[in-house]
């Protein structure tokens, strides 16, 4: 439980503090981060159409463009979403 606690914030914390083993914080913080499976299914739709919808503005430079790419990937990603 000390390891979970020393790694999350202040306001993290406040959520979980009445959990009495680790096992119950973990699936708080999985709740609270993952949400339930209509939550990520949401979370997956929104990502995806905004990596579809990605355009490189005029004013943009290619780096700053790939680094909005990477994050929106990463998104994905984080979500157990593949992205090809």
């Amino acid at each position: 439980m000390n390891s979970i606690t020393s790694g999350i914030t202040d306001s993290v914390f406040t959520k979980i503090m009445h959990c009495t083993s680790a096992k119950e914080m973990w699936e708080k913080l999985v709740g609270l981060y993952d949400g339930d499976s209509k939550v990520k299914k949401e979370k997956i739709q929104s990502h995806r159409r905004q990596f579809e919808s990605l355009k490189m503005e005029d004013e943009e430079d290619i780096a700053a463009y790939l680094l909005r790419v990477v994050e929106v990937v990463n998104s994905l990603k984080g979500l157990d979403e593949k992205v090809e």
